[in-house]
């Protein structure tokens, strides 16, 4: 066991490190500061292993850069891609602050509130199909067909204020999501929110 809590020291020390190293390669505004730098610590019965999530644009630099700061030392660190979803919530999260928008993303939804615009993302057929709600209501029973506003194949954002802003947030998510995972989604209007003649 104090061996099992010394590794873990070492391990924790060593994220640390790189953490700050990844900073101070790529700067105050890479990705480690935008988007968030995840880490973990996973315990066997007799090895401590340190995890990093990193985006996957970035994975085969980040763990080179790893391999050449601590070449010398015998400590185990694994490092993987950021998950969609996890990018996309750290998205949301960056973007409220700096645009000043009360939005609300899957878990974090109790209901709809007042009228505003909501952003269905599905990553299972890379969609995002944009709907809109009246007085905490939306308008078709078709838009929302199970209570969960987060399930294993989609996640809800609600809290736009107007179809420009939601747009705006939208070509955003879209040209990140392409960058950093490869994948290019498609974004609708609903048809029965806004009628058949909305092109994105």
């Amino acid at each position: 066991m104090a061996n099992l809590d010394k590794q873990r020291e070492e391990v924790e020390k060593m994220l640390d490190e790189i953490e700050e190293k990844i900073k101070k390669e790529w700067g105050e505004e890479s990705f480690a500061s935008k988007y968030g730098l995840e880490r973990d610590i996973l315990e066997g019965e007799d090895e401590v292993m340190g995890v990093l999530f990193v985006l996957p644009s970035k994975k085969e630099e980040v763990w080179e850069k790893i391999d050449e700061w601590f070449s010398k030392r015998k400590i185990s660190i694994a490092v993987f891609s950021l998950g969609v979803r996890e990018f996309i919530k750290k998205f949301v999260q960056k973007w409220k602050a700096e645009n000043g928008e009360n939005l609300k993303i899957g878990e974090e939804i109790e209901g709809l509130e007042e009228d505003g615009i909501a952003i269905y993302i599905n990553w299972t057929n890379t969609g995002i199909v944009l709907h809109q709600y009246k007085e905490g209501k939306f308008l078709s029973k078709s838009c929302k067909k199970i209570p969960l506003w987060e399930t294993s194949n989609g996640i809800w954002i609600v809290g736009f204020k107007d179809k420009e802003t939601a747009k705006k947030f939208v070509e955003e998510l879209k040209e990140k999501i392409k960058k950093e995972f490869g994948k290019d989604y498609s974004v609708n209007f609903h048809p029965l929110c806004w009628g058949e003649d909305q092109d994105f």
